[in-house]
């Protein structure tokens, strides 16, 4: 695997360039074995049929209501649309221009392409090509709907990434970040780079951050459930119950209240403790998770906290 993947990036990142369609199906074909994903499928004349496929057919709508055809590089159902440009390597014929270029300007040198390099000109080529993606992901047909990924390719050099986790296509984002959206050659060396495009094949939606988000807050809960089950089944040194989730909570209420309460309690050898606040203890016990969740799992933190100290100085 790593002699194929430097093989690739080493092939790839020394030609020209400047030969789009010529180069790209081979390229991404080449890229899909690097990452371990299936090859596209052979297209059939039924565009419909064509779920993974180059050259995939679409056909623009205009406002008068007249057609027009086009064709998606590379295209995945439920996962992404990509359009491919290649740019020239700097200093060969028809190369895109410079900064420096544009303005007439002595040119510094230029790093070898894979390489960090870029300029405003290029910027200019993928920015079109991002609304070239975004405009054939609108034109498929609505049963299929929006993808959640754009990847906009430039051969043999970088790739970026944009997102619309929502199914509307209105908000297409870089991705993960402005930082990290565009991922260059020489960067697929790194197995975080290859498993981020792999998920983006094969699983897009794993990488939703609301879905993430909602994972770690479960998480949370789980892990909570678990100290709140060892502090129901831990004993004081009375033989009692060292924290009761019943109990009801006295006036004065308020946590520092009940902190005050608490730590006269430990000083008296009490061996019971509250948290001043509603947390259900053995609710979250039973369900590891609710909605509304998250205050619910500060609140539980608060009280384990309170527990664990009295533990500390009273150890059952």
């Amino acid at each position: 695997m790593a002699a194929d993947l430097e093989s690739f990036i080493s092939r790839w990142s020394s030609g020209d360039g400047g030969q789009e369609r010529a180069n790209y199906a081979l390229f991404l074909s080449e890229l899909c074995d690097v990452l371990e994903v299936p090859r596209p499928d052979q297209a059939s004349y039924d565009a419909a049929q064509n779920a993974y496929a180059f050259e995939r057919a679409v056909t623009f709508r205009e406002p008068d209501g007249s057609t027009a055809r086009g064709r998606i590089d590379l295209y995945r159902r439920g996962s992404f649309v990509l359009e491919a440009k290649q740019s020239r390597r700097p200093g060969t014929a028809k190369a895109v221009p410079q900064q420096g270029a544009l303005a007439g300007l002595e040119q510094p040198e230029t790093a070898p392409r894979g390489k960090r390099a870029a300029s405003r000109g290029w910027d200019v080529l993928m920015l079109n090509a991002r609304q070239q993606a975004e405009d054939y992901a609108k034109a498929l047909p609505a049963s299929e709907g929006w993808p959640p990924f754009l990847i906009v390719c430039d051969v043999g050099h970088c790739f970026e990434i944009y997102a619309d986790f929502t199914g509307q296509g209105k908000n297409y984002a870089q991705f993960p970040d402005r930082k990290g959206f565009r991922i260059y050659l020489e960067e697929l060396r790194q197995e975080s780079i290859r498993e981020r495009l792999r998920l983006i094949w094969l699983e897009p939606h794993r990488l939703d951050p609301t879905k993430i988000a909602a994972k770690a807050t479960r998480e949370v809960a789980e892990r909570l459930a678990k100290v709140s089950k060892h502090l129901e089944e831990a004993k004081a040194q009375d033989g009692g119950k060292l924290y009761d989730p019943e109990l009801s909570f006295q006036e004065p209420r308020g946590a520092a209240a009940a902190a005050r309460r608490n730590r006269r309690a430990v000083r008296g050898g009490e061996g019971r403790l509250e948290t001043g606040r509603a947390c259900h203890f053995r609710h979250i016990t039973r369900t590891g998770f609710e909605p509304g969740g998250a205050a619910q799992a500060w609140r539980a933190l608060y009280a384990a906290h309170l527990c664990r100290t009295a533990c500390a100085r009273d150890p059952a």
